[in-house]
C-alpha cells in the first residue's frame, strides 16, 4: 500500500469519525431539544393549574368535619331535620323541610306587601356579596350562581323568620308582629324547636353571618326595635343553650356565622388568647413527667389485685 493510499485511509476515516460525532451531537441536541419542549409544557400546564387570584383561604370559615373525627360518629356532624347552607342541600333526609322553608319565605313576603319587589331586593342584596359567601366555604361549592344565591336568600330568610316567630311564641306576642300560624308544624311538633337548635349549630350547616345580616335589614320593619336586632333575635333563641350568660351587649361585625356568634357569646365576648390559659387565672397547665421527675416526684405502678 502506498503512501497516498494510507493518507487517503486515514482522511477516509477521520471524516467518518468527524460524520458519526456530528450525529451525536445532532441527536442530543435533539434529544435535549424534546426534554425542553416536554418540561416547557409540564410547566404551562402545572401554571394553569395555579389560582388566578389570591388565596380566599383567610376568608374561609365553614368547613366539613375531617374523616377523621367522623368514624364512628357520622351522626354527630349531619343535620337532622334541616339543611343550611350547600353542604348538605338536596339529602334526600331533609327535603321534607325544604316545604317548610318556603312556606316560611312566602310569609316573609306576604307581610311585606310587593312581594316582587322585596324579593328582587333579596337577590340583588346577596348577589352583590355572591364571591365573599362562596369563599367562606372551606370546600368549592359546585353550583351555578343562581342555584347558590337560592340557598342563601331561602335559608337566611327561614332563619331569620324562624327567631322572629320564636321571640313571639315565647313572650306571648308583646309587641310583635309576626306570629306563628296555627297549623305550623315548627310549633305545633314539641321536638323541632328542639332538633332545629341542635341543626342550627352544626359547623357544616352555616352560611355567613353577613348574609343574616343583609336579609333582615331588607326585611326590617320601620318600628321595629333593638329587641329584633340580628344579635338579639339570635341570643333569645339560643338562650337556653347558651344558660342567659352572655353580655349585654356584644359586636356582630366580627361574627362568621351564628356559630361563631354563639362560640362568642359562650367566651363572654373577651378577646382570645394566643395561649389556652388566660394571663390571669388561677388555673396552670399541668407539668410533663420529665419536669415532675426532675422536680422529686416519684411515680408507682399501681397494684391491681386480680380476681379470682
Amino acid at each position: 500500500m502506498t503512501e497516498s493510499n494510507i493518507d487517503d485511509d486515514s482522511v477516509m476515516g477521520n471524516t467518518d469519525n468527524a460524520t458519526a460525532a456530528g450525529n451525536d451531537l445532532k441527536n442530543q441536541s435533539s434529544g435535549l431539544s424534546e426534554n425542553r419542549k416536554e418540561d416547557e409544557l409540564l410547566a404551562s400546564s402545572i401554571r394553569k393549574k395555579l389560582p388566578q387570584q389570591s388565596s380566599s383561604l383567610e376568608c374561609s370559615c365553614i368547613f366539613k368535619i375531617p374523616h377523621i373525627l367522623r368514624r364512628g360518629n357520622e351522626n354527630v356532624f349531619v343535620p337532622n331535620l334541616v339543611s343550611i347552607g350547600p353542604y348538605h342541600h338536596g339529602h334526600e333526609d331533609l327535603k321534607a323541610m325544604e316545604e317548610i322553608k318556603q312556606w316560611y319565605l312566602h310569609c316573609l313576603l306576604e307581610r311585606r306587601g310587593n312581594q316582587e319587589a322585596s324579593m328582587m331586593d333579596f337577590v340583588k342584596g346577596i348577589r352583590s356579596m355572591e364571591k365573599y359567601c362562596r369563599d367562606c366555604y372551606g370546600e368549592k361549592v359546585n353550583l351555578s350562581s343562581d342555584d347558590f344565591v337560592e340557598i342563601m336568600v331561602v335559608d337566611g330568610c327561614f332563619i331569620i323568620e324562624l327567631f322572629r316567630k320564636y321571640i313571639t311564641d315565647v313572650t306571648a306576642g308583646k309587641s310583635a308582629k309576626v306570629f306563628p300560624e296555627r297549623d305550623d308544624p315548627v310549633f305545633n311538633t314539641s321536638w323541632m324547636i328542639a332538633t332545629l337548635l341542635y341543626d342550627l349549630l352544626l359547623l357544616e350547616n352555616q352560611i355567613p353571618w353577613r348574609v343574616l345580616g343583609c336579609l333582615i335589614k331588607l326585611t326590617r320593619e320601620n318600628d321595629e326595635t333593638e329587641e329584633t336586632s340580628l344579635s338579639q333575635l339570635t341570643l333569645k333563641y339560643f338562650e337556653n343553650y347558651t344558660l342567659g350568660r352572655y353580655p349585654k351587649k356584644i359586636e356582630e361585625t366580627g361574627s362568621k356565622h351564628l356559630l361563631d356568634f354563639i362560640r362568642r357569646c359562650l367566651l363572654g365576648g373577651r378577646k382570645e388568647e394566643s395561649n389556652n390559659i388566660h394571663p390571669n387565672s388561677d388555673w396552670a397547665p399541668i407539668p410533663c413527667v420529665t419536669e415532675l421527675l426532675q422536680a422529686g416526684v416519684k411515680f408507682d405502678v399501681p397494684k391491681i389485685a386480680c380476681s379470682t
